[in-house]
């Protein structure tokens, strides 16, 4: 049972809005395999931020990991250093205190579906411009019209921001549901914020467990 009462808002961006329309068919025509490759050299052949998803700076792009047919997608910021490399999001220091929810809730992290708000590593990990995250918006509605997911949980403030219009700050949405059509904007926590501010990993992990076993029903 959700810890909050549901929140029905008028926030959710519009495209978002757009995307989740039951009515376009062509998805459902073609296997889920192939739209999802189409999917992924697109990203990989995308030009659309300059100084990025390029090999000669490491900003290679890396699109999603995990299981097509979730109910639950996940949204990080960006790709990680070693996210890159194992073309896995949430790999790095802070994917380890998922991982240890993952076997909390007794489920694989390749049974969730696992994404970036902005598809392509930042140099020095830097935050997400406003520009990149508008940017990778069309990956981000395409990918939902596949997906089709029940649940949608951005990660920190800049995934938040792609879904969400007119919140001051995270800790405003954060754990709260945000509801548009069948789908449920669920924005939660960083893990590594979670990490620095002990006093709220208990509150966090649980939700966390929650959200996992709803993916699975």
């Amino acid at each position: 049972m959700l810890w909050h009462k549901t929140i029905k808002v008028r926030k959710i961006s519009p495209e978002i809005a757009q995307s989740t329309k039951r009515s376009d068919t062509k998805y459902r025509k073609r296997k889920w395999e192939d739209i999802m490759q189409n999917l992924i050299e697109k990203i990989h052949n995308c030009k659309k931020c300059e100084w990025l998803n390029c090999k000669s700076n490491k900003t290679l792009s890396s699109p999603w990991y995990g299981n097509i047919k979730s109910k639950a997608i996940f949204y990080w910021s960006s790709v990680g250093w070693s996210g890159e490399e194992r073309v896995i999001p949430f790999a790095s220091g802070s994917g380890r205190l998922l991982d240890k929810i993952f076997a909390l809730a007794n489920i694989k992290k390749e049974d969730i579906y696992l994404s970036n708000a902005v598809k392509c590593r930042l140099p020095n990990l830097r935050s997400p411009k406003d520009s990149e995250l508008e940017n990778c918006k069309s990956h981000i509605l395409e990918e939902i019209k596949i997906i089709k997911p029940e649940i949608i949980v951005p990660m920190w403030s800049f995934a938040t921001k792609t879904f969400l219009w007119n919140f001051w700050k995270l800790e405003d949405v954060v754990y709260k549901e945000f509801v548009f059509q069948w789908i449920k904007i669920i924005p939660m926590f960083h893990p590594a914020y979670i990490m620095r501010w002990i006093w709220d990993k208990n509150k966090y992990i649980n939700k966390m467990i929650e959200l996992f076993t709803l993916n699975r029903q």
